[in-house]
């Protein structure tokens, strides 16, 4: 507080560290009764260096630019699939990740290239990264770009006072530019706590032991604040968000979520793709393009997110339940468009979701042919105001971030047209597709009592209570895991933690010791992988042992079990008299009631019926009015062939125009 308050710039080593101090000098302001106070410069490393670049532009044209997340990693992809190596490669994702990561231990840890050069002729890999490596080089001094990696070694002394905290999570090349340039902040105060271990049945036990153990923390004390550690979070996290909802937010399960919001947060993102309306925006633009299934647009008609009330939803599943009796199995958005119009029509159904399709369509019709992405950028945000995102005042604020953080993706990529060159529609929006996916997404919610995180770090600040997961003798110390594509011994050499068992086991033992100091209590758990196996306890952990644990876990259904309300039973006999335009079915009526009273009642006056599915043959729709009438506006020359061919008698779909139809009689 008081390097914050003398309006120094406190730097963390990731994002989840300055986010925790960042609401740790927010709530010490509001305990001690300030309404105002000037907000704090914390800032992670990386996101400072960045800032720092960009304010030397403003007065340096000459300086590169910074590729993004999203630039470098489309550019590691083309250098990978322009090489020899990456055509063999059947997916290059992750050749990219590895060469990435390889190319980041290099600068943090210093390790030259030369160093590597003299170890390639012993190793194949290294060889191929040199090779990479030198082609991205070269792809960056073309573009006049950098990596982010490569902001350090060009920042020059900042100018503000820079204060930095102490934590083993620092990399050699920039601990030792902050012992240059800054000031060091250890942790203000050690806790006196006991540290304990616990042995569960299975995994998901543990979890459930863990929120299990915050959620009676949470009761006990309202000013009680916990961090876990669940090392696997990003190969388990639905299974974590699941065990902690059971017990920290069970109104989640209900029908109408509450307001109140979740007492816990999970540290890491998820992909920005799986969020709703980033969800529904790629659906819609895949959709444009190509061949579309039956069961696609089926889903994308019903959207919810093209739905503004319920008298809408219902209009789009009767439009639905027509179109599985008269619709193809698979055709373009816009001849299902044309046939969904045209059933509107004869039905009578007013789908206010077919209009803002057509809508979205209509806008994605130009430009065309190939062109750079911050020209398709602005049909795609129009396409979707239009489309998916016409009902955005209904957004939560969880939707409302996801979108917005979309659109900055969006800008970020209209930014490069100098990087990315030339598209066509296609494989513009597949760039789009692999960056929403790519890019993790962290709602803002402030940091709550309880922080669950996957990274094996020190939190640096103080604690009621810490619970590290996974403590077994085969995953703590951590397993030697070497970054790919540089010698092993080569990292051994630079210290780089991941590749020396010692070395693991030093980290292990100094987290360890930082951890039973920032927490009056201590919990190491370990679980047995539930195949039969036990699981033995890692030997660096204390000798206490706990209780063993009665936590079993909680799926959403018991949940739901123990908040039931009283049900009344009653018999009704009585159905509701018959309307003007009700009629009966005749002997399927009587067929349908002597099977159940119940099944005549809904098939006769429910309207209930089995959906359908379009099948390859019978369809009665005449596809070849329908592509004239999808086509006309967009390709009359089109549209004349088709009636051509129409008058001749031709149904076989191989000669009609446009139409991705299997056989049909």
């Amino acid at each position: 507080m008081a390097a914050v308050a003398a309006g120094h710039t406190i730097l963390a080593p990731n994002t989840e560290l300055a986010a925790a101090l960042f609401d740790s000098v927010e709530r010490a302001y509001r305990d001690a009764g300030r309404d105002v106070w000037p907000t704090p410069r914390v800032r992670d490393f990386g996101s400072w260096l960045r800032e720092k670049h960009l304010g030397r532009q403003l007065t340096d044209a000459t300086l590169p630019r910074v590729l993004g997340d999203v630039d470098e990693r489309e550019l590691w992809r083309a250098v990978i699939d322009s090489s020899d190596v990456g055509r063999d490669l059947v997916e290059s994702t992750g050749a990219a990740r590895a060469v990435r990561r390889a190319r980041r231990a290099m600068h943090e840890y210093g390790i030259p290239l030369r160093a590597i050069a003299e170890h390639a002729s012993a190793a194949e890999e290294s060889r191929v990264f040199l090779d990479w490596n030198r082609q991205f080089t070269e792809r960056c001094r073309q573009l006049d770009c950098i990596s982010a990696d490569e902001l350090l070694e060009r920042t020059p002394p900042p100018a503000e006072p820079v204060t930095w905290i102490e934590s083993p999570v620092w990399r050699p090349m920039a601990r030792q530019w902050l012992q240059r340039h800054g000031r060091m902040l250890a942790p203000s105060r050690t806790v006196a706590g006991t540290a304990r271990r616990l042995s569960t049945a299975s995994p998901a036990a543990e979890l459930a032991a863990m929120a299990d153990w915050a959620l009676a923390n949470l009761r006990s004390s309202q000013r009680f604040r916990a961090w876990i550690c669940v090392p696997d979070l990003n190969l388990r996290r639905a299974e974590v968000v699941d065990a902690f909802d059971a017990a920290l937010a069970p109104q989640r399960f209900t029908l109408f979520e509450g307001s109140a919001e979740a007492p816990y947060a999970v540290a890491g993102g998820t992909p920005l793709a799986e969020f709703a309306p980033v969800r529904a925006a790629l659906e819609t633009l895949s959709a444009s393009i190509g061949p579309v299934a039956f069961e696609r647009f089926s889903a994308l008609l019903r959207a919810p997110e093209l739905q503004s009330s319920a008298a809408e939803a219902g209009a789009a599943a009767l439009m639905d339940l027509q179109l599985r009796k008269q619709g193809p199995s698979e055709t373009d958005l816009a001849t299902w468009l044309a046939l969904a119009e045209r059933i509107a029509a004869a039905q009578n159904i007013a789908s206010t979701a077919l209009q803002r399709l057509q809508g979205a369509l209509r806008a994605l019709e130009n430009p065309r042919g190939n062109h750079p992405i911050s020209r398709w950028v602005p049909a795609w945000i129009a396409a979707l105001e239009l489309g998916p995102w016409a009902l955005r005042h209904r957004w939560s604020s969880v939707e409302y971030q996801a979108a917005e953080r979309f659109r900055e993706l969006l800008g970020q990529l209209a930014t490069a047209d100098a990087f990315f060159g030339t598209h066509s529609r296609s494989s513009a929006q597949r760039i789009l597709r692999r960056a929403a996916h790519d890019t993790p997404f962290q709602v803002q919610t402030g940091v709550p009592p309880i922080w669950v995180s996957g990274q094996l770090i020190d939190p640096w600040l103080n604690y009621d209570g810490l619970w590290i997961g996974g403590c077994n003798d085969q995953r703590w110390p951590p397993p030697v895991e070497p970054i790919p594509l540089i010698p092993v011994r080569l990292q051994r050499d630079f210290g780089v933690i991941a590749a020396a068992p010692e070395l693991q086991l030093q980290f292990a033992l100094d987290l360890q010791d930082r951890w039973a100091a920032r927490a009056r209590e201590c919990v190491f758990s370990f679980a047995d992988p539930g195949d039969g196996r036990s699981a033995a306890p890692s030997p660096l952990l204390p000798d206490a042992m706990a209780d063993p644990s009665p936590a079993l876990p909680r799926p959403h259904w018991r949940a739901l079990l123990q908040a039931q309300p009283l049900l009344e039973r009653l018999t009704d006999e009585l159905a509701p008299a018959f309307g003007p335009g009700e009629r009966t079915r005749g002997v399927s009526t009587l067929r349908a009631q002597s099977r159940c009273a119940f099944r005549g009642f809904a098939e006769t006056r429910l309207r209930c019926e089995r959906l359908e599915r379009p099948s390859l043959r019978g369809h009665q729709v005449d596809f070849f009015a329908l592509a004239r009438h999808s086509s006309c506006q967009r390709d009359p020359s089109a549209a004349r062939c088709s009636d051509r061919r129409h008058q001749r008698g031709t149904s076989h779909p191989a000669e009609s125009p446009k139409l991705h139809q299997p056989v049909w009689s």
